[in-house]
């Protein structure tokens, strides 16, 4: 759509996602096998798949934010969203529903992100994953030794020469398994560079230029019983998932954006993924029709990239076209 109007779609640069392309790019264009990407967010160090605003709303007044937006980071909502954001430009995708997330600091990620047979975590190489960051015995943060607040990817390669580079260059990692990190992101202070590629040469910093790789849904925080309206991301009803797209149309789970007032149909047990088949959605919303729109194009994205036609499953929302 905005390639037909004229504009360019991106995500900025400085935010995780943006950070996350960029470095990509450049690893994958140097030659190296991009193994696994991701974020290590301080937020993060207090994971807590059930927080609700109530929970947080002490630590969110002491740091002065809405404790729904407390809630997004906590519960990994945000994570599930940026790395499906990432997978959907790189088409690297979740090893495992909704990610492994382990606690891993500078030299534990490239030893626990590479493949299970070699002492790792992954079922297989091309990931999009996080990390939680390290701690000091009273509870703290160690930023000395996490990646936190930054983004990391681990990167393999075969050849001798490059081997002994990385080694001499004392990068961190082994047997061809390294770390290319930051361990910030400046945010609003690089978003500039994305309005300027934007703006001066066309270019993005990242877009979903892969269709829908990777999805994003809801699962039930608590048990929530028949009739419940469902207050979305940040809020006490829903966590987020992710997953591949093909698996998430074929289990007919509502993309999370969806749910937010939306009502439910039956009981629904803690930690069930929200079904098409368990609410009543909203469906005047312009994000439930941009979102029927993009259902509409993207069995010819998911045909282009492997060669094969999608198959509708479930009831996920349509719209005509004039």
């Amino acid at each position: 759509m905005a390639q037909a109007a004229g504009v360019v779609y991106t995500v900025s640069s400085g935010d995780e996602p943006g950070l996350i392309a960029e470095y990509h790019d450049r690893y994958a264009g140097l030659g190296f096998e991009i193994v696994a990407v991701g974020k290590a967010p301080s937020s993060i160090g207090l994971f807590d798949r059930y927080a609700t605003p109530d929970s947080v709303a002490e630590d969110a007044r002491r740091l002065g934010v809405n404790p729904h937006f407390l809630v997004t980071f906590r519960d990994a909502t945000k994570t599930m969203i940026e790395m499906a954001c990432i997978s959907n430009y790189t088409g690297l995708v979740p090893d495992i529903r909704g990610m492994h997330g382990p606690i891993a600091g500078v030299n534990e990620i490239p030893e626990l992100f590479r493949p299970k047979s070699e002492g790792g975590l992954l079922n297989r190489r091309g990931v999009v994953d996080y990390a939680r960051p390290l701690k000091h015995p009273d509870g703290s943060i160690d930023f000395d030794r996490s990646v936190t607040p930054g983004v990391f990817l681990c990167v393999y390669t075969d050849h001798p020469q490059v081997r002994e580079d990385l080694k001499y260059l004392d990068v961190t990692g082994s047997d061809g398994y390294y770390n290319m990190y930051t361990p910030y992101h400046l945010v609003t202070n690089e978003i500039p560079l994305s309005i300027v590629n934007a703006v001066e040469f066309a270019h993005p910093t990242i877009v979903p230029k892969l269709g829908l790789v990777t999805e994003v849904f809801g699962a039930a925080k608590r048990p929530l019983k028949a009739g419940t309206l469902i207050d979305g991301a940040g809020g006490s009803t829903v966590y987020a998932l992710n997953d591949l797209y093909e698996t998430a149309k074929a289990e007919n789970v509502v993309p999370l954006g969806l749910l937010t007032g939306a009502k439910l149909r039956c009981d629904v047990p803690t930690d069930a993924p929200i079904t098409y088949d368990m609410v009543d959605l909203i469906d005047t919303t312009t994000l439930y029709h941009l979102r029927a729109m993009q259902d509409g194009g993207a069995a010819g994205a998911l045909g282009r990239r492997t060669g094969a036609a999608s198959r509708s499953v479930g009831h996920p929302p349509t719209v005509a076209a004039e």
